[in-house]
């Protein structure tokens, strides 16, 4: 190779490398290209056709319907729902940082992974829901299998650093139903939640160091789920015994079984704000217990017992029935509902709070026999039918504790600072006991002849007697016992309303606490009677609280079965359930407009079974009570209403306060003290009072400051212990009169002329009555109020008046020039009464008005009046001049009045009348979206659009038109002068009449229309659709794009490398 020649290489391949390149482009920008809309989406584990997790990092905005599995937002993260948009998940955990927003938005959780995931945790800085949002949780019902029966929770506990905001939203969170199961689960014993409604928990939290939380023309319902139903008991097939019913065939029940699911509402914060809200929380209801079942002609063998627990009706040749099993705890209880708002201060604005405990559930009715065999007992324990031949009704077992007893209501009111509850219905009810089941009849028109008896009712009953046979003779057997009812069976729920704060304040609100219904007892069973207690009879099941079995008939001569007998009713069993109001306060101000209650809950109603001979079942019941009542009112100290405080003012004050509720340790107020004192501290008061009316009016010294508070005096405590109010402090200060200019006057001679002065004297805070008038001079004849009479003898040029007028308190001078003269002049047009020129007045349409003209002539008194220049302005010969403005005659019109003496001589002067517009009442609004009868899902938008029509329009005036749901309340006001529409999508599921109201402020008129709100279907949360995962082709060109680039990278350094 020649010296000095450089040889040209091939190039070295790079591709590899630059694909190694884009690759690794590709592999680290794919987490960015997921993260673009503010999350990232994680398929569930297990499948790739379920839902997808969200994990959310920073904004993630809904605008559409969008469906996950559990969502996550991050410390960073911030899910925002609006506009329509709506999401539906499972759950969802906020990071401390993160926010919810929704703003017409909709959130649907539901689901529960067994673990008690489902629904909304975590902490976050900020949660806000607006215009129209709604936010639902729902438990999913129990499942088949005992171990998963129970409904599941729902859940919301959200802690907020900064602040809560719920305005013009719903919160709607419910626990899940308990199964209800076709049969018994076991015949062993059952315990825990078996069929138990899930409960529904509520917590909002506000820490410390945030802000307020806020309720604002909001609903939050909380609702327990009900217990599962048992199954009732079958009738026998041929010689097989009926199968039982209840939850398990014979076995004991205890725990919770079937019990109503928990309803409870937590707010906490340093402020807590309800202002037209509606806060509606409810325990869930026990589930019933089942019925026992009937016999049907000629079946000789038992039917099966009910309740939740029924014994197997007998067989055939068998020597007994099942006995119903023990039941115990709280199976079938209502659930508790309870409310607890805690933390500084609270005010509560035009709120409806409502709280009511899960009714009990109901025990089962005894079975019927038209045939041989016994009825299957009711009640909650109930024992199988008997059998031909010889086989008795089995017995009904013991039940205690709490079984079917109504759930306890509850809400605290504990603010550290003050509370302040204003024009807000507050209703705490406990719920009603379970009422027992009737007994069964024994119906012999289907089956003359031997035949069994029925089963018992009440809370625990025997099965009935089976009949007897004739070849070969056998006799009726005897119906089972019921067992024993003790405790606090089927009594009613507790409420309880406590208030507990520094300082309370209560303005026109109703407070009720109303204790829960005790459990009625069962009817007895008919019995089937023939002549006088022949073979042919049979007896019914007995009623009431516990229930025996009803013997059975042999039919032909023989012994006859006997009724079964009652363990008896014991304890609290059917009471009333307990009511306590009570408050607790440093200061009080409780008003006389507020009702405060508590009311105990009626007793069930029992009684003992009708017994005719041994033939019905024995039915015992216990003389029950109303539940115990406690109301604890503290004595509240005065209310100042007028005048303001620091007030200052011409007028003498009239110091009114307001009426002060009766409280329990001190009773009504009879009386108030009124204290006044120039010392801020009541030294040594000036006034000093007792009055019984609302309103005084003291002796009144000028221009110097007073002080002043009120304190109720109670009949119990006459002058001890005083509550004042807060003093205030008012001046009254006495401005002195002014006088107006007066024009030179000319009279005439030799005659009596009387001058009017009031047109010139004015006082700004005095009464004209009050204005004396005082005068000396040689041409004077007397003074009469506000008059001066004069007498010239002769012509008098230019001659001074001096006199006086005074307010009592100011005295003021006043002078004018008065001339007596005997030639004749021109009359004078002083005014109109009340009215100096320039003359203007005020005056309504359609309304006629009358003025005074004030005319002077030195030399004449008769006088011709008359008008010009305005058809409204009438002059009457007597002087009196009258406005009569026609309807719709409105503005500004002036006219001329014209005053002639006799000679001819005219005054005239210019009048300006303002008319001003009396207010019509508007027409009825004419509406024109949505049609009455329109039907839209929950969530679904619902257009309103009404015309308003009012004559007063034309003159500027507007309307406020309401919108208003018989089921939520005000939806929206609008003002206009024509149409009003909004759009709205918070209406929950019922039949809503929505009253349209339009107001000038005075006058008002309505229409009204019906819309229903369907319940909508959750949709499974799953996602199947392909279209909606991220579409593969993207990734493809983005790395085909990254290759390129990266391939242009390799190659033009290899090119650099190359001419280096």
């Amino acid at each position: 190779m020649p010296s000095g020649t450089r040889r040209r290489l091939p190039p070295r391949p790079r591709f590899r490398g630059s694909v190694t390149v884009a690759l690794v482009v590709l592999l680290l920008a794919q987490p960015l290209l997921l993260s673009l809309d503010g999350g990232t989406r994680v398929l569930a584990q297990g499948t790739d056709r379920t839902p997808e997790d969200l994990e959310i990092s920073w904004e993630y905005v809904v605008e559409d319907d969008e469906t996950f599995n559990d969502i996550i937002i991050g410390s960073s993260g911030r899910l925002v729902i609006r506009d329509g948009g709506k999401v539906v998940a499972r759950s969802i955990t906020m990071i401390d940082g993160s926010m919810l927003l929704l703003k017409r938005g909709t959130l649907m959780l539901a689901g529960n992974d067994g673990q008690g995931a489902g629904g909304v945790r975590g902490t976050c800085s900020r949660m806000s829901m607006t215009e129209g949002s709604i936010l639902i949780i729902h438990g999913d019902g129990g499942d088949e299998a005992m171990e998963d029966s129970r409904g599941a929770d729902a859940v919301m506990n959200v802690t907020a650093r900064g602040s809560i905001l719920v305005e013009d939203s719903q919160i709607v969170v419910s626990g899940g139903y308990g199964h209800s199961p076709g049969r018994p689960f076991t015949q062993g014993d059952i315990s825990g939640q078996v069929s138990a409604g899930g409960s529904s928990l509520v917590a909002l939290t506000v820490l410390p160091e945030g802000a307020s939380l806020s309720v604002v023309a909001s609903l939050i319902r909380v609702t327990g789920g009900a217990g599962g139903l048992a199954p009732d008991a079958t009738g026998p097939h041929g010689t097989t015994g009926g199968r039982a019913g209840g939850f398990t065939e014979g076995g004991n029940v205890s725990g919770l079984v079937a019990a109503g699911g928990e309803a409870g509402l937590r707010l906490s914060a340093p402020s807590l704000i309800l202002d037209g809200a509606d806060i509606y929380i409810e325990g869930g209801r026990g589930g019933d217990a089942g019925d026992g079942a009937s016999v049907g002609t000629g079946v000789t063998a038992g039917g099966g017992g009910g309740g939740y627990s029924g014994g197997r009706g007998a067989d055939r040749d068998e020597s007994k029935a099942i006995d119903g099993g023990a039941i115990s705890g709280q199976v079938g209880s209502g659930g508790v509902a309870h409310l607890v708002m805690e933390g500084q201060d609270c005010s509560m604005r035009t709120t409806e709070v409502t709280i009511i405990g899960g009714d009990g559930g109901d025990g089962g009715g005894g079975g019927d026999s038209h045939g041989i065999g016994g009825g299957g007992g009711g009640g909650y324990s109930g024992g199988g039918g008997g059998s031909l031949p010889l086989a008795d009704g089995g017995n009904g077992g013991p039940v205690g504790d709490r079984v079917g007893q109504g759930g306890d209501a509850s809400s605290k009111f504990a603010l550290s600072t003050s509370i302040e509850i204003i024009g807000t219905q507050l209703t705490v009810n406990g719920g009603s006991g379970g009422d027992a089941g009737d007994g069964g009849s024994a119906d012999a028109t289907r089956q003359p002849g031997a035949m069994g008896g029925g089963g018992g009712g009440g809370f625990s009953s025997g099965g009935g007697g089976a009949g007897g046979d004739i070849e070969p003779l056998i006799n009726g057997s005897d119906g089972g016992r019921g067992g024993m009812i003790s405790g606090r069976v089927a009594m009613g729920g507790s409420a309880y309303l406590g208030i507990i704060s520094a300082d309370v304040a209560l303005f026109g609100s109703d407070l009720v606490a109303s204790g829960g219904r005790g459990g009625v007892g069962g009817l007895p069973g008919a019995s089937h009677w023939v002549g006088s207690l022949r073979n042919e009879s049979a007896g019914g099941g007995g009623g009431s609280y516990s229930g025996g079995g009803g013997g059975g008939s042999p039919g032909r001569p023989g012994s006859r079965g006997s009724g079964g007998e009652s363990d008896g009713a014991f304890g609290n069993v059917g009471n009333g359930g307990d009511a306590a109001s009570m408050m607790t306060a440093d200061n009080a101000t409780i008003l006389l407009n507020n009702t405060i209650r508590a009311i105990a809950g009626e007793r069930g109603l029992s009684q003992v079974s009708t017994i005719r001979g041994t033939l019905s079942g024995l039915g015992t019941g216990r003389l029950t009570s109303q539940g115990r009542q406690e109301l604890l009112i503290p004595r509240s100290r005065g209310h100042l209403l007028d005048p303001s405080d620091d007030n200052v003012s011409g007028t003498i004050p009239t110091f009114r306060w307001s009426a002060i509720h009766p409280s329990t340790d001190g009773g009504a107020v009879v009386a108030y003290l009124f204290s006044m004192d120039d010392d801020a501290d009541f030294s040594s008061p000036e006034g000093y009072m007792t009055v019984s009316a609302l309103t005084v009016e003291p002796a009144w010294v000028p221009n110097f400051t007073f002080h002043w508070r009120v304190a109720p005096v109670y009949k119990w405590h006459p002058h001890t212990d005083l509550v004042w109010s807060e003093a205030r402090s008012f001046r009254y200060v006495n401005l002195p009169p002014t006088i107006d200019p007066i024009p030179k006057i000319t009279v005439g001679v030799e005659k009596v002329i009387q001058l009017d002065l009031s047109v010139y004297l004015n006082d700004p805070d005095d009464a004209m009555y009050r204005l004396v008038l005082y005068c000396s001079d040689t041409y004077l004849k007397g003074v009469s109020r506000h008059n001066l009479s004069f007498y010239f003898a002769e012509e008098v040029l230019s001659h001074v008046v001096h006199f006086n007028v005074t307010d009592g308190l100011n005295t003021v001078p006043g002078e004018f020039i008065i001339e007596a003269l005997h030639h004749r002049h021109p009359p004078y047009i002083i005014g109109l009464v009340g009215h100096r020129p320039p003359l203007r007045v005020y005056v309504e349409e359609n309304t006629s008005t009358f003025f005074d003209i004030r005319v002077h002539d030195v030399d004449s008194t008769e006088f011709d009046y008359s008008t010009d220049g305005w058809d409204g302005a009438i002059a009457h010969k007597n002087g009196t001049l009258e406005i009569r403005p026609d309807h719709g005659e409105v503005g500004t019109f002036t006219a001329d009045i014209i005053v002639e003496d006799e000679g001819a001589r005219r005054a005239v002067m210019k009048l300006t009348v303002v008319v001003e517009n009396v207010n019509d009442p508007p027409g009825v609004p004419v509406i024109l979206r949505p049609t009455n009868g329109t039907v839209v899902s929950m969530g679904g938008v619902v257009r309103f659009e009404v015309m308003v029509h009012d004559p007063d329009v034309e003159f500027g005036q507007t309307l406020n038109v309401t919108f208003i749901s018989n089921v939520t309340g005000v939806l929206k006001t609008i003002r206009t002068s024509s149409v009003a529409s909004f759009s709205y999508t918070g209406l929950p599921p019922g039949v809503h009449r929505i009253s349209v109201l339009a107001t000038d402020g005075r006058y008002s008129s309505n229409a009204w229309l019906e819309v229903t709100v369907m319940q909508p279907t959750l949709p499974p949360p799953m996602r199947t659709s392909d279209s909606e995962e991220t579409d593969p082709f993207i990734y493809l060109m983005a790395a085909i794009l990254l290759f390129g680039i990266a391939y242009g990278v390799g190659h033009w350094q290899f090119r650099k490398g190359n001419e280096a």
